[in-house]
């Protein structure tokens, strides 16, 4: 036992004559490279939606961009679009203080379109701008929030989801001071709305009459039917529980339409 203890400095200075030589020398303080502070990680920004064009050759993306800590008002990251591939970095398309949205390409390849609340809109409408440049061009606007869209494959139908209006009976009750919510028993439903182009525009969104709250909307390959899930109500437990998707005529929509009939039915 006693000899072993005796050898016990010997070892020590073995292991570090050892780890001397196998390990790199420390790095001087003027080289050591001070890690990332809580203030660099607030300002990461990040990718968030990607669309690759139809011929494959470009992406557009949003960049997420957070607002400077301490400065300005308090809120969400800013949200901008981005274009990427061909020749060159990056270009930034629409930026600064934005939040856009559902991003997509026109089926030419021409256009990027998305979701946004500009200039003096008070609710998310559809805008397009051209890859080529220029300003956005607003499409569709609406009474609430557009929630989602989707066009049909030839581009000639614009199929999108809002919230049904608030009764205009609550809102004279809202601008008295009225403005409590009984939790679960105000909700409003989201709405399938149908709309076409016409010349440079598109015609009045009309909604269809559906059994129950849509969400999550897709057409066909070849434009005669939408696929829509539809819950109940736009309750969590519904949405999560009771949700299932329903098959829709679009081509009976555009006729009902031309013959000026309101209903369709699912």
């Amino acid at each position: 036992m006693q000899s072993t203890m005796s050898n016990r400095p010997a070892i020590a200075g073995l292991v570090l004559a050892v780890l001397a030589i196998i390990l790199p020398p420390t790095a001087t303080r003027a080289e050591q490279r001070p890690g990332m502070s809580l203030h660099d990680i607030a300002g990461l920004r990040t990718v968030g939606e990607v669309e690759v064009s139809p011929d494959g050759a470009r992406q557009a993306y949003t960049l997420i961009v957070p607002r400077a800590p301490g400065q300005g008002e308090d809120g969400a990251a800013w949200t901008e679009l981005w274009l990427a591939g061909g020749e060159g970095a990056p270009r930034p398309f629409i930026t600064g203080e934005v939040n856009v949205g559902d991003i997509a390409w026109t089926g030419d390849g021409t256009a990027i379109t998305f979701l946004a609340k500009r200039g003096d809109d008070e609710h998310k409408a559809l805008y397009a701008i051209a890859v080529g440049g220029g300003e956005a061009r607003r499409l569709v606007g609406h009474v609430d929030d557009i929630d989602e869209y989707a066009f049909s494959p030839d581009g000639k139908q614009l199929a999108f989801l809002a919230t049904r209006a608030e009764d205009e009976a609550r809102t004279e009750l809202e601008e008295k001071g009225f403005k409590q919510i009984v939790f679960e028993e105000e909700w409003r439903p989201v709405e399938l709305w149908m709309t076409e182009v016409e010349g440079d525009g598109f015609s009045e969104p009309r909604a269809l009459e559906l059994p129950g709250s849509a969400s999550k909307l897709s057409w066909s390959p070849a434009g005669d039917r939408i696929a829509v899930a539809l819950a109940p109500t736009s309750l969590v437990d519904d949405e999560y529980m009771a949700r299932r998707v329903h098959l829709l005529d679009a081509r009976r929509h555009r006729d009902e339409r031309q013959a000026g009939r309101r209903c369709l039915e699912p």
